[in-house]
């Protein structure tokens, strides 16, 4: 096989070229632990690019879980749509998928009406006695809200599981009303990110 080059107005000829397969080069793997400071904020301890959910993903699932909707018969995701960055298709094109103060700060409004009708409204919030103070009732319950609300599996052991479970008990202790607690748990775990990050 003959190449021609033309460089700087010269012709080259260069000799037949056999093509040999290349060896592979074997990858370097470097074992080194990952710091959680060394980890961006929108990536999990995978590594893996973590996205916020849209508004219609986050409303969408909260009124799936709780049975309930923000604002009864008028949405309020529905209301603030353009202050959590929902395209309109004539000033916005592209949703704006940052976890942004307003929207965290609406998510806790809605989170907080959605998780006291669903308390009061139905059962499926619990697993044992809501009014149970046996430790061991109130982690499984805990253990519960996190399987309905973030999809985790039942039966992990977590360090949050003992945050939460603080929780509670702060709550109790200040208030000494069971439903005022659980109302706290829900409310944290609707605006933990592990449920509007994925």
């Amino acid at each position: 096989m003959i190449f021609w080059f033309i460089a700087c107005g010269t012709e080259k000829e260069i000799s037949s070229i056999d093509v040999l397969p290349q060896e592979e080069t074997p990858i370097e793997v470097i074992d080194e632990e990952v710091g959680q400071s060394d980890l961006e904020d929108s990536t999990d301890v995978s590594g893996r690019f973590m996205k916020r959910m849209t508004v219609a993903q986050v409303r969408d699932s909260m009124e799936q879980i709780t049975g309930t909707r923000w604002g009864g018969n008028t949405s309020k995701w529905n209301t603030y749509s353009d202050s959590l960055g929902v395209p309109d298709f004539q000033q916005r094109m592209e949703h704006d998928l940052s976890p942004s103060v307003i929207f965290q700060k609406f998510l806790n409004d809605a989170a907080a009406e959605s998780c006291m009708e669903w308390m009061q409204g139905s059962s499926s919030m619990f697993s044992v006695d809501p009014q149970s103070q046996d430790l061991g009732d109130i982690r499984s319950n805990i253990d519960f809200l996190r399987w309905q609300i973030q999809g985790h599996p039942r039966g992990e052991n977590p360090p949050i599981m003992n945050d939460y479970l603080a929780l509670y008990q702060s709550v109790y202790s200040r208030t000494g009303d069971a439903m005022e607690g659980w109302n706290t748990i829900c409310i944290g775990i609707f605006t933990h990110p592990d449920f509007w990050m994925y």
